[in-house]
Formats: C-alpha cells, sequence, structure tokens
C-alpha cells in the first residue's frame, strides 16, 4: 500500500510571547522565548482536534512534528485519545524541517532542543525516528521555504510509502501550512499571496494523493519532486469542528523580511511581522 492521504494542520492558538511558559521551557533545555506556548483556548483546540482526528478515514498511522513547543501540545491529545480509545499507538515523529519559517533573516534566538529533551516533556515523542533535516538556523526567502517543504515532503512520502502508511499528519506553523499546500498541488511558485490554502488555527487541510495527474503543471524546481505535484486539495482548513470555527487565518504578505510598519493587503492587516496577515475570512477554493 501506498501513501493516499496526507492530513496537514496548523497548531492551535498560542500565548503570545515571550511568555512565561516559554521562557520556563529554555530552562529545562527547551528553547524559548520564541517557542510560545499554546494558549488555554488553543489547549482546547487541541483537544477537540483529537476527537475530530479520530474520525478521520483513513486513519493516521504517522504524526510528523515541527520540533516547537506548541506544534507538539497541538497533537499530543490526539496520539493520547487513539491510545486511549482506540487502543491505536500511533508515531510521533519530530521533524525539523516542518519547523517554524522566520523569513530571510533568520532565528536569532532559536537554541534547538534535543530529541531527549522534547521526549521528557511529550513521552510519546519516537526516540526512533531520525529527523530528515538538521535544525533550520539560516535565513530562507518565500522561494527557498518551499524548496525545503518540498525537499522534506518528497523525503516523507517515500518513508510512508514504504512503511505500507495509507494516511498520515503533519503538524506545522502557518507559512509551512500554505506552502505545503503550494508544494503538494505543484503550484509552488505562483502568486504566494492569494487565499487559496487556508492556515487558520488547529484546521485540518485533507490532500489526496492522484493516481493520473499527468495533465498538471508541475512547477517544482528539484529533481526529486515526482512525488509532489499529484495531490489534490480535497479538504480546505476544515475547522467546524472546533468551538469558535475557523479563527486568526494567515497567508504570505510577499516579503520576506521582518517590518517595523504595519502592513495591510486587500483590507487585512499584518500579523505584526511583516511576513503574513491575519485572514479572518474561509479560503478560497484552490484554483480560482
Amino acid at each position: 500500500m501506498v501513501l493516499q492521504t496526507i492530513y496537514v494542520v496548523r497548531h492551535g492558538y498560542r500565548q503570545t510571547w515571550p511568555d512565561s511558559e516559554g521562557q520556563a521551557a529554555r530552562a529545562r533545555g527547551i528553547f524559548g522565548p520564541a517557542d510560545a506556548s499554546l494558549s488555554p483556548h488553543g489547549f482546547a483546540q487541541a483537544n477537540e482536534l483529537a476527537i475530530y482526528a479520530a474520525r478521520l478515514k483513513p486513519r493516521i498511522n504517522a504524526i510528523y512534528t515541527s520540533p516547537l513547543i506548541r506544534c507538539l501540545q497541538t497533537v499530543s491529545p490526539t496520539v493520547a485519545l487513539a491510545a486511549e480509545e482506540e487502543q491505536n499507538e500511533i508515531p510521533l515523529r519530530v521533524e525539523h524541517g516542518l519547523g517554524e519559517w522566520f523569513g530571510a533573516d533568520g532565528a536569532h534566538d532559536y537554541t534547538p532542543s534535543s530529541l531527549e529533551a522534547l521526549k521528557d516533556q511529550f513521552p510519546a515523542c519516537s526516540l526512533d525516528y531520525v529527523s530528515l533535516s538538521p535544525p533550520i538556523l539560516h535565513g530562507e526567502d518565500i522561494r527557498q521555504l518551499h524548496d525545503r517543504l518540498a525537499a522534506i515532503l518528497s523525503q516523507l512520502i517515500a518513508q510512508a510509502d514504504q512503511d505500507g502508511h495509507e494516511a498520515i499528519l503533519l503538524c506545522s506553523h502557518a507559512a509551512n501550512v500554505v506552502a505545503i499546500g503550494h508544494v503538494l498541488v505543484g503550484r509552488a511558485y505562483e502568486d504566494v499571496t492569494t487565499k487559496t490554502v487556508g492556515a487558520f488555527t488547529c484546521g485540518v487541510s485533507t490532500y489526496t494523493r492522484i493516481p493520473d495527474a499527468s495533465n498538471l503543471i508541475k512547477t517544482l524546481s528539484q529533481d526529486d519532486n515526482d512525488r509532489l505535484g499529484l495531490w489534490s486539495l480535497t479538504v480546505n482548513c476544515e475547522s467546524s469542528f472546533l468551538t469558535n470555527g475557523a479563527e486568526r487565518g494567515w497567508r504570505f504578505s510577499g516579503l520576506a523580511r521582518f517590518t517595523k510598519l504595519p502592513l495591510e493587503l486587500d483590507g487585512e492587516v499584518d500579523d505584526g511581522t511583516g511576513l503574513g496577515v491575519v485572514v479572518n475570512a474561509p479560503p478560497a477554493t484552490l484554483g480560482e
């Protein structure tokens, strides 16, 4: 059996950083304060996600997550509920290639956590899995971000095919969630500021493998993209299972560097970084 379905979830609603839990995490060997914890609302979303994920068909065979705390907090209830109610142990694999995008200037306050430190706080983390990517310590422009995710996705799909997994779940950050969508459907280098891929907190998108995608235009740049551009976005950021529905969406502003001045794009205001804008409306259908 080869991989048929990829579920992609953005982490839940986070605290405003620097927060006290993130700072305390640094003292325990887990980086902060840029690694903000989920807010109480975000923890509630994560619990709702677990209930929703338990109903997904096909079932999740493995979870790959960014090493940042808010992502691990988001998917941990899903792993716990599967083990408790379904007697189904879902491997939880920390993948640095799904780590946060810090823009072209890179992360200036980023000390990567050891897997052992993460395992201590999140016992479900697999010690057997070796991340395909080292921690992302360098700056990336928008194209380099898409290239990074294209390389990781190609390897993850190949690994899932080899493992006989029918479905995997990826948990990452807003920019990555959008870029993953671009890469999977083969439109990585078109206008990234469109609202075609939803990235609301704890929203789940479903990508389905297309058996015959010879008619698709594949615009990816790398040599190992035979597994990419062959997916369709069949569920775009499902959020109806969350009590408050779709919240705090995100899309690229088109910039790759932090700005000090607020930006506005089509009437929507940036999220304070200049790298993206907050989206409050549902995502458009991919291709419109």
